[in-house]
């Protein structure tokens, strides 16, 4: 007898087919069958009017330290996903020592904006090694698939301490790197990951570790997947590695290379831009290089204020401002010679930074002193142009005005559908980067799949739902050799995705209170999005989610996965 029989739902197989009407069943946590008369089943769902898809593969989260107190990765696990990646641009927990905990848990507050005292208060140290935390994750029995990518900088501070954000690394400590690479990718590691981004500090605003390392260092680590013919390199390149660097390291290491930055994002100031870097990326794949870009399918917004500027964070004259208290902001954001300076930087136009000077695209979103309250919903531009005012000035004075207390909300990229749809079906792109489990009180992108299926497949008709599913499920699968999932085919995992296709989407924002907090103190706020038109997923054959809501009594539904091919499936 089968445990689950899913009967009449409209099925997409994840490989881009034409759907079939037909029933799906599962046993021991796989697909069991697929056709007409599949037999009696202990639960049956009436799916008549729904689409049934495999379960969304996200290549690109952060839930390192959040899954170690949330094993449901929520809000990921309602809203569609069913294996995500996590160790992303290289950061991450392990290995460690007792001596470098707390600088790993300062510079993920850092540079993935994470609330320093839930981390403090989640993070369980029960783990040094790789192998020990993936055994942590066993046994903390996450509801979702997890794959965990070995990380420069973090395995740069095991090596280096403090110094990984000081300097280059001598030939002893990168031996020693290179060591903990192979242990890691021995251990299970679905490759490695690392950042040369502008944008990512660590700690009162000193550079990630990795971003110290120049490319032969990168390379030298790299090297060592090839020795183990396992495992893919994840790049958050910033300006400094384009789709042609990429490809020569893959044509020295044989390691598939995959490539995150905003430069591949639609910037209308810069229309031409992105499309640029996924025709190189198209070249190299024709020669035989495989280089792919990670691609973001929402607009990136972010909320924040100007005691956590997140945006402008990137820009040389924020860096006193990352290492200054809040007297110490109150001081420099009146200061003329600092808003000069900021000026200037936006003058200049550095690659890669995320604000780049559009005042048009920040509105404050929320404020406490009456005069800024009376503003709230309106762009700096608009504010500005009514008072015959700078749009900077404006900025820092009604913050200040505020006691720095004001909620802006900041479009950065991606605002225009015209620009970025032939991103979104380009080939040299996989569709991810929901960044899910860090940035929780600046944005929430999590929902990039079921936005995906709603906005560009249902709304805008950019792709048939078969290739769109294809897009979200089997595509990312393939390109990271995760085997045997992310098709609905009889023998392969029960991972699947039920859902109505007039209704699927995301909600807006939501504001929920329940961070990891310190005995007695407040729970830090997190945003998240709920699920439209979702009526079930499964993980592994186990339904967690029904009618948009988790399923009672869930525990451990997920795997770690350890094993990834380095030759494509036949």
């Amino acid at each position: 007898m089968h445990d689950w029989l899913i009967k009449g739902a409209l099925l997409f197989d994840g490989r881009g087919s034409a759907p079939i009407e037909a029933d799906l069943a599962m046993a021991d946590g796989v697909i069991a069958a697929v056709g007409r008369d599949l037999g009696p089943a202990r639960r049956v769902v009436d799916a008549r009017g729904l689409f049934l898809a495999p379960g969304l593969i996200d290549l690109h989260t952060h839930y390192d330290a959040q899954v170690l107190w949330d094993p449901a990765l929520s809000p990921s696990s309602l809203l569609g996903v069913t294996t995500v990646v996590t160790g992303n641009c290289g950061f991450g927990l392990a290995p460690n020592t007792p001596a470098t905990r707390g600088l790993l848990l300062r510079n993920l507050s850092a540079v993935e904006g994470m609330d320093l005292e839930a981390l403090e208060a989640g993070v369980h140290w029960g783990f040094e090694s790789f192998a020990d935390y993936l055994a942590a994750l066993r046994r903390r029995k996450p509801w979702l698939n997890m794959a965990v990518f070995a990380q420069h900088s973090t395995i740069r501070t095991l090596v280096m301490g403090e110094e990984a954000s000081h300097r280059r690394a001598t030939a002893a400590e990168l031996v020693a790197m290179r060591r903990e690479v192979g242990l890691a990718l021995r251990a299970g590691a679905i490759g490695l990951a690392s950042s040369f981004s502008p944008n990512h500090s660590g700690w009162q605003g000193l550079p990630m570790p990795s971003t110290l390392a120049d490319p032969a260092e990168l390379e030298s680590l790299l090297q060592m997947l090839g020795v183990e013919r396992r495992g893919v390199c994840m790049m958050a390149t910033g300006g400094q590695l384009g789709p042609a660097d990429l490809g020569e390291l893959h044509a020295r290491t044989g390691v598939r290379m995959f490539m995150s930055t905003v430069l591949t994002m639609h910037d209308d100031i810069h229309p031409n831009q992105a499309l640029g870097y996924y025709t190189q990326a198209a070249g190299q794949l024709a020669a035989g290089r495989e280089v792919y870009i990670q691609t973001s399918c929402q607009p990136l917004n972010f909320a924040f204020d100007l005691l956590d500027p997140y945006p402008m964070h990137g820009h040389a004259s924020f860096e006193v401002i990352r290492r200054s208290d809040r007297e110490a902001k109150l001081h420099h954001y009146a200061d003329a010679a600092f808003r000069e300076r900021f000026r200037n930087d936006l003058a200049q136009g550095a690659p890669g930074v995320l604000f780049s000077g559009r005042w048009d695209r920040i509105l404050i979103a929320r404020a406490h002193h009456p005069r800024v309250q009376r503003l709230e919903g309106r762009t700096l531009a608009a504010i500005a142009g009514r008072c015959g005012q700078d749009p900077l000035a404006c900025f820092f004075d009604l913050a200040l005005l505020d006691d720095l207390r004001t909620e802006f909300q900041a479009l950065l990229y991606n605002a225009d559908d015209e620009g970025v749809q032939p991103l979104l079906t380009h080939p040299a792109g996989v569709i991810t980067l929901s960044d899910a489990g860090a940035h929780l009180k600046f944005m929430c992108d999590a929902g990039y799949g079921l936005h995906f299926l709603g906005h560009w497949v249902r709304d805008r008709q950019a792709l048939s739902w078969s290739e769109g599913i294809a897009r979200l499920t089997s595509e990312p699968a393939m390109r990271y050799r995760i085997q045997r999932r992310g098709r609905l085919e009889p023998g392969w995992w029960g991972d699947v995705l039920l859902f109505d296709p007039l209704q699927v989407g995301i909600s807006a924002l939501h504001r929920l209170h329940d961070l990891p907090a310190p005995a007695g103190s407040p729970h830090g706020s997190r945003l998240v999005r709920h699920p439209l038109g979702v009526a079930g997923v499964w993980v592994n054959g186990t339904r967690i989610v029904e009618e948009g809501a988790h399923c009672p009594g869930i525990v451990g539904t997920g795997q770690i996965l350890d094993q990834f091919a380095w030759e494509p499936a036949a």
